[in-house]
């Protein structure tokens, strides 16, 4: 089975705007938003190995991790 890193960033709902655009520009071609629990959001984007590095330190109350998924689910769209 094949596994992908996908970069999630949990942030205050406010800052979700911000911290997608900070995705972006550190090279996520698209970012996932998905409300995580009342107030937050968790955003997840498959980035380069540089990733943590090209976001910089996090504010307070961001919360970033990296996660293994399954890939094949994200070929789906050839069959």
């Amino acid at each position: 089975m094949n596994q992908v890193r996908v970069t999630v960033l949990c942030v205050p709902e406010s800052d979700a705007e911000l911290a997608a655009d900070r995705m972006m520009q550190a090279g996520a071609f698209a970012v996932e938003e998905r409300f995580a629990v009342p107030g937050r959001v968790e955003l997840r984007a498959a980035m380069g190995e540089g990733a943590w590095r090209a976001l910089g330190t996090m504010p307070i109350g961001w919360e970033l991790r990296v996660e293994s998924v399954d890939a094949e689910p994200l070929d789906t769209w050839r069959q």
